[in-house]
């Protein structure tokens, strides 16, 4: 892929975003700097040009949820566009464990839906993983976390442990999530902290909370948060449907940045604050890049990842390691 193709590949992307001091930047000029840093390295042999196996693998391992938030891309517990009787079974999710060691991978991120609602099938899957010496990323909204289930968590390997807290009050984060959980997540997040495992915790700003992004980032750090990730949502599922009491307006986008900044400054080297638009971005300028990661869904379709409009395989009908040749590394 030349510079040309890949940048008329995001025409469909916007054509500028706002960075850290609330300024607009040109995209395609960002964009355009990237691609052609990365290729120096690649022709300097600092990174391949292809990863033979890749770097992470993300298992969202069911549709289910005991949450129905408002802004969720995936649109979890609505069996109107998902179909739970389609999810794969126990024994598939270990096989592609199984798979998943052998192909040496570093990273496993856990995610749904809700993933501690398999129970005793979570760690299971998590034990074959484990043989691989791979570090994990939890994700949960941690209503079913409790002491017990924290010290079966405690034993992997974690690159970190995320709670999602979506307001510094109970009514804030329980009018976002659907559900009276805000005690419960600060529990869970308490209980993870107490176990000496990376607590993370991710915060989606929309209209109902954005007026308290300072208030949220300070309890962030008060449960001991070694990162907050937090800014507005992806704008997928279940954000477009609600996309008028949730989105921001581009004035209201600029003051989440200021408050970003100035809190990442007060917190430097004792708790990250990364903007979810980073991340965002960093998917995007992923295509100048060589792909090191795929995620499977609960069907078992293969994605890029958790925002890719399209799929690349699926588990039912190919390994893993056959997918990734076919499609996953060479994007």
């Amino acid at each position: 892929m030349n510079i040309e193709e890949y940048l008329d590949g995001l025409e469909t992307y916007h054509e500028t975003f706002v960075d850290m001091e609330g300024e607009k930047i040109d995209a395609k000029e960002y964009l355009k700097r990237h691609y052609n840093n990365m290729q120096n390295k690649i022709h300097r042999n600092l990174i391949p040009s292809v990863y033979q196996n890749p770097l992470g693998i993300q298992f969202e391992l069911t549709y289910k949820c005991n949450q129905k938030c408002i802004q969720c891309y995936n649109q979890s517990n609505d069996l109107e566009h998902n179909d739970v009787s389609q999810e794969l079974s126990l024994n598939e999710w270990k096989n592609i464990a199984r798979q998943v060691v052998n192909m040496h991978v570093f990273q496993c991120v856990i995610s749904g839906g809700e993933p501690t609602l398999l129970g005793d099938k979570l760690f299971e899957i998590m034990d074959i993983l484990a043989e691989s010496d791979v570090r994990f990323i939890v994700i949960s909204n941690g209503m079913l976390l409790n002491e017990e289930m924290v010290r079966r968590f405690k034993k992997y390997k974690y690159s970190w442990f995320q709670i999602s807290i979506d307001g510094s009050r109970d009514y804030l984060h329980d009018y976002i999530r659907g559900a009276k959980s805000f005690e419960k997540a600060l529990e869970a997040a308490n209980l993870i902290k107490e176990a000496g495992i990376p607590l993370v915790i991710a915060h989606s700003v929309m209209k109902s909370n954005k007026d308290y992004l300072e208030e949220m980032i300070d309890m962030a750090f008060l449960l001991g948060a070694e990162k907050i990730i937090t800014g507005p949502f992806s704008f997928m599922g279940r954000a477009v449907k609600n996309s008028e009491k949730i989105s921001l307006t581009e004035e209201e986008c600029r003051k989440v940045y200021k408050v970003c900044e100035k809190k990442a400054r007060e917190y430097s080297g004792k708790m990250a604050v990364v903007l979810s638009t980073e991340e965002a971005m960093g998917l995007r300028i992923r295509l100048a890049e060589p792909n090191g990661v795929m995620l499977i869904r609960p069907n078992g379709d293969v994605k890029f990842d958790c925002v890719s409009p399209f799929k690349i395989g699926n588990v039912k009908n190919n390994k893993l390691k056959e997918i990734w040749n076919l499609k996953g590394k060479h994007v």
